[in-house]
């Protein structure tokens, strides 16, 4: 990706009307991150802060070019610890933890990296454990309906490029599945 000048140079302007925003009088609400604490503003101010240093360090290939001025503004952010707040510690950092008591709230990543399809394995990889004979296979998967578990051949996945024009229950597991 690539920062024009243009970004830049938004960048070491001061905050305009995002800065009004994070007014340590008027505080936030619902924030997720830093939940509702009385130093959540300050924390907020301290995430952006790393966040510009962090972009100025990616371009600091560009620091001979004057218009970009990256030393000047990485130099400001530094030594003006009250008009730039730095993170401190540890304690100071930013993260998204996993709401238990919200009822809508769910794991954000449950799935996201996983290779089963909503029903069942995908064939693809449930084949390359059968081929090699990996034992994994009996703690990734669940054997087809009557098969017994932990036998290489009780084991099956759905090709997950088949259409079908019907919706019902599948040998794999019992479950319910719908393909287009």
């Amino acid at each position: 990706m690539r920062c024009t000048k243009r970004c830049v140079r938004r960048l070491s302007r001061k905050p305009g009307k995002s800065g009004s925003m994070l007014d340590p009088t008027k505080g936030l609400s619902g924030d997720i991150i830093y939940g509702n604490s009385s130093s959540e503003i300050l924390e907020w101010k301290q995430l952006i802060n790393a966040c510009r240093l962090r972009i100025l360090i990616h371009l600091s290939k560009k620091e001979s070019d004057a218009d970009l001025n990256i030393k000047q503004q990485f130099q400001n952010i530094v030594i003006n610890s009250n008009e730039y707040p730095l993170m401190s510690s540890n304690d100071d950092n930013a993260q998204l933890v996993f709401n238990t008591s919200a009822e809508s709230n769910y794991y954000p990543t449950y799935l996201s990296n996983d290779l089963r399809t909503g029903a069942v394995m995908e064939q693809g990889f449930v084949d390359t454990l059968l081929a090699k004979n990996d034992p994994r296979l009996f703690s990734f998967a669940n054997p087809l309906n009557g098969q017994p578990a932990n036998v290489f051949s009780s084991y099956n996945g759905l090709n997950t490029a088949i259409q079908s024009q019907f919706s019902g229950t599948d040998d794999m597991n019992g479950v319910m599945w719908l393909l287009k």
